[in-house]
């Protein structure tokens, strides 16, 4: 259920008093979903979280289109896939989506990427020797697109979505003051503890991937979700898109290929390839790197 939009009486009756609230919340954090099918873990979260209060922005097209966003995959096996084709750098086929990630159910795809390039690279924990392959997409969407907004208000200074989480935030608040009659505040635990999950969950993600599911696949439906970066501890943000959604609002613009070369104070440094790749017509040509590709890295190129 989407509290935003609907809360009725019959809602209001299932929440108990805060304190109760929070120690089922609780519960749910600690559950053990060990041997559970998908529909038990969704019925589990409904006994203890009562409702999904989904917060949902919207980006207009002209402001969707200025953005960029970036996917990284790493090692490509030349013998097996073709790196000229923008394809290979879309999402996977649901046959290859071998288990549950923390933005999918197991043989669900979607289309993981970040509005920071340093950050999708950290969440596929790259090695030294790892050979990268750098993605870059446009938004292209005629269309308001509908985000899942997994965000917590708490996030550090430096992540450049922390305005539109207070924000948000702060409109769900006022929203559910109103509407909610007393339950504001167990609403307003709820995100954070849906916020958090995301954050904190580990493999195989049984309450990530289904609460994904249902904003990227079910009634609720959403182009993408937002949530916090772990691998970054939070300093980014991590987007997960539905393939169709994908389809319609982005397109491939470029790609950068790179070599994880060393670490420094825990973090990776790069080294660049000399040709970034365009699609022109169909064809992938090969261009030399300008300071446009790589004021992308920032300091962490050699």
């Amino acid at each position: 259920m989407n509290a935003d939009a609907q809360i009725n009486p019959e809602d209001l009756e299932v929440f108990p008093n805060l304190g109760d609230y929070k120690k089922e919340l609780k519960t749910l954090d600690n559950y053990d979903f060990t041997g559970k099918s998908e529909s038990e873990i969704y019925n589990i979260f409904y006994d203890y979280a009562k409702l999904f209060p989904s917060r949902i922005s919207w980006f207009k097209p002209e402001n969707f289109n200025s953005h960029r966003f970036y996917r990284v995959r790493l090692n490509i096996n030349l013998k097996d896939e073709d790196i000229t084709l923008a394809q290979t750098y879309s999402y996977p086929p649901p046959k290859f989506c071998f288990e549950n990630g923390r933005a999918n159910k197991k043989g669900r795809s979607v289309f993981y990427c970040s509005n920071q390039p340093y950050a999708a690279i950290l969440e596929c924990k790259p090695k030294v020797g790892d050979a990268g392959f750098l993605s870059v997409w446009k938004g292209v969407a005629k269309r308001n697109i509908k985000i899942g907004n997994l965000l917590s208000p708490d996030l550090p200074l430096e992540n450049d979505w922390l305005e539109m989480a207070v924000l948000s935030f702060q409109a769900f608040k006022k929203s559910m003051s109103l509407d909610a009659r007393g339950i504001d505040k167990h609403l307003v635990m709820l995100q954070r503890f849906v916020a958090f999950k995301f954050i904190k969950e580990k493999s195989p993600y049984s309450l990530t991937s289904m609460l994904s599911e249902e904003l990227l696949y079910g009634q609720l439906w959403h182009d993408l979700i937002v949530y916090p970066s772990v691998a970054s501890n939070i300093r980014f943000c991590n987007m997960a898109f539905h393939p169709n959604s994908v389809d319609e609002n982005l397109k491939f613009e470029k790609l950068i290929r790179f070599k994880v070369v060393g670490y420094e104070d825990d973090e990776p440094v790069f080294q660049l390839c000399e040709d970034v790749g365009f699609i022109d017509n169909i064809r992938m040509v090969w261009k030399k790197r300008t300071d446009e590709e790589t004021k992308i890295f920032g300091n962490e190129i050699k």
